[in-house]
């Protein structure tokens, strides 16, 4: 539902996958949202790394992953 002022009700920075699934899960409650992104869909962090946050005690490959992301 459009705010009576034009203005949407939420604004998500980032189309990455948390934001996408934040947009969604928003819009499908009825909000009005508006999504910003500076470079493609899914192509920010959400490309550079694994597209979650976890505590990992696993390999030092996936700590090096993980920190970089």
């Amino acid at each position: 539902m459009k705010r009576s002022n034009g203005q949407p009700d939420v604004v998500v920075i980032g189309a990455g996958i948390v934001g996408a699934a934040c947009a969604y899960e928003l819009a499908s409650h009825g909000l009005d949202v508006l999504v910003v992104e500076r470079a493609g869909v899914g192509g920010g962090v959400t490309a550079a790394g694994m597209g979650h946050l976890v505590v990992m005690d696993d390999s030092p490959a996936e700590f090096v992953l993980s920190a970089h992301s």
